[in-house]
């Protein structure tokens, strides 16, 4: 605010009074603001701990400040028995603190109860302000109840037991009561991977720390993925529930291994005219209780060329639904006259669900071999050479199948034999046989001398 000051002043000669008027601004001054925390502390089974109550100041003052504090009475834990009864008081903060302490003696024990509070209220500060008048503090109990998440391999026949175990933090002198149930969100299924778990209640007599729940896993040979039963704890007495552990998830481990898929390595003859399936067939080792699934492709890696040899294949998949061990897929092979070798198509393998692909060599990748029916061949003949004269030495060429259009070979002598040309046989002239349609053998006849 601003205040108007008068001034005097006295001057030599006639007495002479001279005033003026001037002005002086004063700003009001911001009091420093007072808090309480809200504090917890573990009870623990004997003794005492110190609940420790923090009161802080905004800022640092030039002044003394000063508040009461009492216990509000208005907290759950009971004042002489969860705690030593609290003395009011006042906390003092010299001239630059800024924080000061309220202690609360907490009881340890053994009793299973709930979390219990302690209410301290400020008041009557001087020099500041309160902006947090109340703090609650908290005595954690340490009677918790929890549940434990085990597991069992679930065997290939009979019955497992899948054991829980609920456990009491402490040894207590009064009852505590838990009640117990099939969640139902597990993924193994009541009545078929676990005999159903009835709704029920545990109860801890003074100085018991552990219960157990067991429920009875069935076993069976069906490969599948591992299941969990989980257990939920509810409507505890006596002693609290975990924040971490109300709920335990018991896991029912597969101990039959997920199957193997692999593919076969077919053949067939290409024919000489329209298509010829090729079939591929995929099995699965073992069946399975879900739906395996699998991708095949043309890996490109065959020697037969696509859309010439054999139709362009199309990427697909395979379902085996459960209980199914083997699936096939075909290939178009194309008939030709075309007399050339053997030719291959690659099949692989990839991204299973629910199985495995074989890692054993030619399994998990097919090789269909597409078998030419248009080759020729020659024999090996032998004859005696005679004394005398000649004889005749007869090479038989032969066609793979009766064809629809003429097919012709040439023919020479390889000079790679041991005897000589002219003097053991007469030269042999380079020549070409020709195989009228349905012919399937030619001869050429060399002359050997005797």
């Amino acid at each position: 605010m601003t205040r108007l000051l008068r001034a005097t002043r006295l001057v030599a000669g006639p007495l002479l009074a001279a005033s003026c008027m001037f002005a002086v601004n004063a700003t009001a001054q911001t009091l420093p603001v007072l808090s309480i925390d809200s504090p917890s502390v573990n009870e623990g089974d004997s003794g005492s701990t110190n609940l420790t109550f923090t009161v802080s100041l905004s800022a640092a003052t030039s002044t003394v400040v000063t508040v009461s504090y009492a216990d509000a009475g208005t907290g759950t834990a009971t004042s002489g028995t969860d705690y030593t009864a609290l003395t009011a008081g006042q906390l003092t903060f010299p001239a630059g603190t800024t924080s000061q302490t309220i202690a609360v003696s907490v009881q340890g024990d053994t009793t299973s109860e709930p979390d219990e509070t302690v209410m301290i209220a400020l008041s009557n500060p001087t020099n500041a302000t309160v902006s947090t008048a109340t703090g609650t503090g908290t005595i954690e109990d340490n009677d918790t109840l929890s549940i434990s998440s085990p597991s069992v391999d679930e065997g290939d026949s009979g019955s497992t037991n899948l054991v829980f175990t609920v456990s009491l933090s402490g040894s207590k002198t009064g009852q505590a009561t838990v009640n117990y149930a099939d969640a139902g969100t597990g993924t193994a299924t009541s009545g078929t991977d676990y005999d159903a778990v009835t709704a029920n209640t545990l109860t801890f007599a003074a100085g018991t720390t552990s219960q157990t729940i067991t429920v009875t896993v069935r076993g069976d040979i069906t490969v599948e993925s591992e299941e969990t039963v989980v257990i939920a704890l509810s409507s505890p007495s006596g002693a609290g529930l975990s924040a971490t552990a109300s709920s335990g998830t018991g896991t029912i481990r597969n101990d039959d291994t997920l199957p193997v898929l692999s593919i076969d390595s077919p053949s067939v003859n290409e024919g000489d005219s329209g298509s010829t399936s090729m079939t591929f067939t995929v099995t699965l080792s073992a069946a399975y209780s879900h739906d395996v699934t699998v991708d095949y492709a043309d890996a490109g890696t065959g020697t037969a060329t696509s859309g010439t040899d054999y139709t362009a294949l199309s990427a697909g998949r395979l379902t085996f639904a459960a209980g199914t061990t083997s699936q096939t897929f075909t290939v178009s092979v194309q008939g030709d006259t075309t007399s050339e070798p053997d030719e291959t198509v690659v099949i692989t393998l990839g991204n299973p669900t629910n199985a495995t692909v074989s890692t054993a060599p030619r399994r998990g990748i097919g090789t269909g071999t597409i078998e030419d029916n248009d080759t020729l061949s020659i024999s090996s003949p032998f004859v005696d050479e005679g004394d005398s004269g000649s004889a005749n030495l007869v090479f038989t060429v032969s066609l793979g199948g009766a064809k629809a259009a003429a097919v012709t070979v040439n023919y020479a002598d390889a000079g790679t034999g041991t005897a000589t040309s002219g003097t053991d046989y007469t030269a042999v002239t380079a020549g070409m046989l020709t195989f009228a349609a349905g012919t399937t053998s030619q001869t050429i006849t060399v002359l050997v001398t005797g």
